[in-house]
């Protein structure tokens, strides 16, 4: 059987499966040496390329033990509804994960943008399709 599926209910469940297991990792990262290295930076940088708007952006969010308000809403410009236009706040959380999974790579590098954030009105035309 071909591994790709055209049935939309075995996307999604491949979706959840990816998400869940995305979330599964960042328990393990939250208590692992990864993380406890992400503490005394002085800065946590990340690097991103949108594929569907072609942007690509290096941000600093975070600095000198604060979040940066101008990083943060460079990378809600950036991880928009790019449909729509419609930014969201995203969770500084799931920054702080990507920086620390960063940190784990042997070479770190940017994250490639595939599906952010979605406004209400684009999760009810793409179920509608």
């Amino acid at each position: 059987m071909n591994s790709r599926s055209s049935d939309p209910s075995k996307l999604l469940l491949s979706r959840r499966g990816f998400l869940t297991g995305l979330a599964s990792s960042a328990g393990l990262l939250a208590t692992s040496p990864v993380l406890a290295a992400v503490t005394p930076a002085v800065e946590r940088t990340l690097s991103f390329y949108h594929t569907h708007t072609g942007e690509r952006a290096e941000v600093t969010y975070w600095a000198d033990g604060n979040y940066l308000a101008e990083g943060l809403q460079k990378l809600n410009r950036l991880l928009r509804d790019h449909r729509s236009g419609e930014a969201a706040a995203m969770d500084q959380g799931l920054l702080d994960t990507l920086y620390a999974l960063n940190l784990s790579l042997c070479e770190p590098g940017e994250f490639e943008i595939i599906s952010a954030y979605r406004s209400p009105k684009t999760n009810a035309m793409l179920a509608g399709k």
